[in-house]
């Protein structure tokens, strides 16, 4: 795509026969996504394992660190997508396809001591 397509046009701008997904190379009829400017099925991106950081508010594109643009005016930084130039990003979390982080059996044990955490002295509600 030469030029900037916002998410909600990408129906009705773009016909079907050029409409095609990057992961999987079909026509993309329901489901599309703009991952850094590039249309995507929304599966086919879960299944290439790509996570994106932010999401713009202005073109409905995901982002990845490499379409965001940093910016430092008068000492703030300011965060801009590299595809619109709009600053309404809003950051992501952890997508539910992403594994979550590692944890270690120690972690889960209930007797582990934890210095941070009060001792259980087993009162209380008994649920």
């Amino acid at each position: 795509m030469p030029r900037l397509i916002r998410l909600s046009q990408v129906y009705r701008m773009i016909p079907l026969h050029e409409r095609l997904c990057e992961g999987c190379s079909n026509p993309i009829e329901r489901n599309a996504a703009l991952l850094d400017g590039v249309l995507y099925h929304f599966g086919c991106m879960k299944r290439l394992n790509i996570h994106p950081t932010h999401m713009c508010l202005s073109c409905g594109s995901f982002l990845t660190p490499r379409k965001i643009t940093v910016s430092w005016i008068d000492g703030e930084k300011m965060q801009t997508c590299g595809l619109c130039g709009n600053q309404d990003l809003t950051p992501l979390g952890r997508p539910k396809w992403q594994p979550k982080p590692p944890t270690f059996p120690h972690e889960a044990l209930p007797g582990d001591h934890d210095p941070f955490r009060e001792p259980w002295d087993g009162g209380g509600r008994s649920w």
